[in-house]
């Protein structure tokens, strides 16, 4: 049986409203995997085509999303917007996970990246029917 990433998203939900830093930090991380895990599937099941990517400069999550906003398919809009809502929340995991000073309020930063995640799995949701 597969991992639920779904429950990545409620830990997320749980950690963002505690207090420190880190746990907003921890939240943010969690809510970009939640996203790019179901987007990663979804992306092998249904965008490539079969085919195999070679990576040269770009990271598989570059290639996820510029993936999402290019696709031109039936649910262009919802796939699009994923493709968007993936790119900011990559962005603000970045800022979480790798610098060691955040310009932004960090609480206002945890509290974008997850509405923004919220909303991608709301699309998810639709796109795939559960």
């Amino acid at each position: 049986m597969s991992f639920n990433w779904n429950k990545y998203h409620t830990l997320a939900q749980e950690l963002s409203q505690k207090p420190g830093e880190e746990n907003k930090r921890s939240a943010i991380s969690r809510a970009y995997y939640s996203v790019y895990c179901i987007a990663y599937k979804y992306y092998k099941d249904n965008l490539t085509n079969g085919l195999t990517i070679k990576l040269k400069d770009a990271s598989m999550h570059t290639v996820v999303w510029d993936a999402f906003k290019k696709n031109g398919n039936k649910n262009k809009k919802t796939i699009q917007k994923l493709g968007i809502l993936g790119e900011r929340l990559k962005e603000a995991r970045k800022k979480a996970d790798y610098e060691e000073v955040i310009q932004e309020d960090i609480s206002k930063v945890t509290q974008k990246a997850m509405k923004e995640a919220t909303e991608a799995h709301t699309l998810f949701q639709q796109l795939l029917g559960s």
